[in-house]
């Protein structure tokens, strides 16, 4: 029933009401997910702070549950075989690897005694449920609203500050960064926002990945609080990364440190800010590490930049999970491209120069998602400087610094944890960084030039562990979407995925990984200035039409590393029978994709729950 309220279009008149009901639907199934972590007859510790309890967590660190500064939970005591009447509420002081610290009420401290143990319920925080809930019902009752969201052409320009922004000597502002004066297009982005000329409809910034995007918003926001001295700006960004990364370019000139204030969760932990951010004391931290929040009006008068995180749900439909920037990019015609094939500049500046990688990594990406359009403008020293790394396969030496490492590795899970891992593929991503860290050829590189992606958080956690078991403690392991937004000289991709068929299906039809995912193909792959590195099944990421493409690449290039994995394509036949025996479990892989018994989504039972992405 309720997906054939959603199947209509959406409307601004109906807009409050659709998201209403997938914010309760998304609660209903987080109230699912977490109450399967509930545990019975589990043991409390003494803390070294008298007024505090611990208690262990299996999973804690995987976030199975996602435990956080600030949460709550709930315990009974246990009697033998019977639990105790009253629920005692415990606030969460603190999370460790394994363990939380919890402040109880005093009747349940002052009487706790060595080995008592409770039945533990598991939470989550409602509040950005809440104030989701509220800016969907605020948006309703705003008419100027509907501008924002469902814009149209003749609302465009209503509020402009400036009247034509493409005549030079209309501003009187000249760039900060000089690198943006002398690309066209960046240079009229720049422009046009500063102008107004899309007001009150939002203006589009959009290029593919290592355009410049971050670049230009910047350049962006230090334009409209230089010229307007009325303005207040907010610029938030999905990750704590992402919002990092903006604060961090803000701060390098003295007049935007003073002038911003990088607003953290209060689950967010001091020694998780980069060093940047604690020296230029911009954030809500007191001197003891603690965070603190200040009043509306205390931001007001002290800051006019206010950088921070969105919070997001939604599940894996198409009412929640398509952006507003995505909808309008896709859906409203005043972002399509014009009957001379060029976009509105007066909402939307389309980056086509490309300032991160070598050709040989943008030119596939660049063929199958961007029309060919993107140009090479990265830094000829940068980009070619591991074009003759001793480990490129032969072939590729001089010219392509792209390798596909086939490996036939096996998919696997540990205990009750849901998220898989690849040891085979751990192994080879290691051994690549040990290479890449002895290397005595060519630039060299350091840690800190060195990214890890891979989409399944067991994978990342199997890595990060064997980094540190090798001192390897500054290179950054993560999902894709930790990654959006940056940049590496190196980067090393763990597919993780191997033969199981119904793993595949699996993720298919609940856009789990890298297969079926353009999207994630596409920022995996576009993140390395010099070297990229994929470790993969060349079998399984063949079957996927981007993969395969990408592999393809490899091969007719000469990066395709075999190992002990010698590819050769499948024909459509062939590959028409491997998939009709699947179905019918004839080809040995009759376990199920998931535990048929778990109330888990199938999402939740993979990645993290979307409901806690902090980082």
């Amino acid at each position: 029933m309720l997906s054939g309220e959603l199947s209509g279009a959406l409307t601004f008149a109906g807009y409050s009401g659709r998201f209403s009901k997938l914010l309760h639907t998304e609660e209903i199934q987080m109230e699912v997910d977490i109450q399967r972590y509930n545990m019975d007859n589990e043991p409390l510790q003494r803390d070294s702070n008298p007024r505090l309890l611990r208690l262990k967590v299996p999973g804690l660190a995987e976030n199975r549950p996602s435990v956080l500064k600030g949460d709550h939970l709930f315990v009974q005591e246990r009697f033998g075989g019977s639990v105790g009447t009253v629920r005692y509420k415990g606030y969460v002081h603190h999370t460790e690897l394994l363990e939380v610290k919890l402040g109880f009420h005093n009747q349940l401290v002052n009487k706790f005694i060595p080995g008592m143990t409770v039945d533990v319920q598991f939470t989550f925080a409602r509040l950005p449920l809440r104030l989701q809930h509220r800016a969907v019902q605020d948006a309703a009752t705003k008419p100027m609203m509907s501008h924002v969201l469902f814009p149209q052409a003749s609302s465009v320009g209503v509020f402009q500050n400036i009247r034509d922004p493409d005549t030079r000597s209309c501003t009187r502002f000249s760039f900060y960064d000089r690198m943006l004066r002398d690309n066209e297009e960046q240079n009229r982005a720049v422009r046009h926002i500063v102008a107004g000329t899309s007001r009150p409809a939002p203006y589009l910034i959009f290029g593919p990945p290592g355009t410049g995007k971050t670049m230009t918003t910047v350049e962006a926001i230090k334009q409209v609080h230089n010229l307007n001295y009325k303005s207040v700006i907010l610029a938030c960004a999905p990750s704590n990364s992402a919002a990092d990364l903006l604060a961090q370019r803000l701060i390098k000139e003295a007049q935007f440190k003073a002038s911003l204030f990088r607003m953290n969760a209060v689950s967010r932990r001091w020694d998780s800010l980069p060093q940047d951010l604690k020296d230029a004391r911009c954030c809500n931290y007191d001197s003891r590490g603690e965070v603190y929040f200040p009043s509306k009006e205390e931001i007001m008068q002290k800051y006019r930049i206010v950088v921070t995180t969105l919070a997001t749900a939604g599940s894996a439909c198409y009412s929640a999970a398509m952006s507003l920037l995505e909808r309008l990019m896709t859906q409203c015609p005043l972002y399509q491209r014009g009957e001379d094939g060029q976009y509105d500049s007066r909402v939307l500046t389309k980056l086509v120069r490309n300032y991160r990688s070598h050709p040989a990594i943008l030119k596939e990406p660049n063929n199958m998602f961007y029309d060919g359009e993107l140009e090479v403008y990265a830094d000829p020293l940068v980009r070619e400087s591991l074009c003759r790394w001793e480990n490129l396969p032969e072939p590729a030496k001089g010219k392509f610094p792209v390798i596909f490492h086939g490996v036939e590795g096996t998919d696997e899970r540990e205990g009750n944890s849901p998220s898989f891992f690849n040891a085979r593929e751990v192994a080879t991503v290691l051994d690549y960084v040990n290479e890449l860290l002895n290397s005595r050829g060519g630039m060299r590189v350091t840690q800190n030039n060195i990214g890890i992606i891979s989409p399944y958080r067991r994978q990342v956690q199997k890595i990060q562990h064997a980094l540190r078991l090798q001192n390897y403690s500054d290179i950054k392991v993560g999902s894709v979407e930790e990654f959006q937004g940056q940049e590496r000289l190196v980067i090393i991709v763990s597919t993780v995925r191997s033969t199981r068929q119904e793993y595949l299906k699996m993720d298919k039809d609940y856009n789990l990984g890298f297969l079926n995912n353009p999207k994630r193909f596409n920022v995996a792959i576009t993140r390395a200035k010099a070297l990229l590195v994929v470790v993969g099944n060349p079998y399984t990421l063949s079957r996927d039409e981007n993969w395969g493409r990408f592999l393809e690449y490899c091969r007719r290039n000469g990066g395709y590393h075999p190992d002990s994995c010698e590819f050769q394509p499948r024909n459509d036949e062939v590959e028409d029978v491997l998939q009709r025996l699947a179905k019918v479990n004839l080809d040995g892989t009759s376990e199920p994709a998931v535990d048929e018994g778990s109330e888990f989504s199938l999402v939740q039972q993979q990645e993290d729950p979307e409901w806690r992405r902090e980082n």
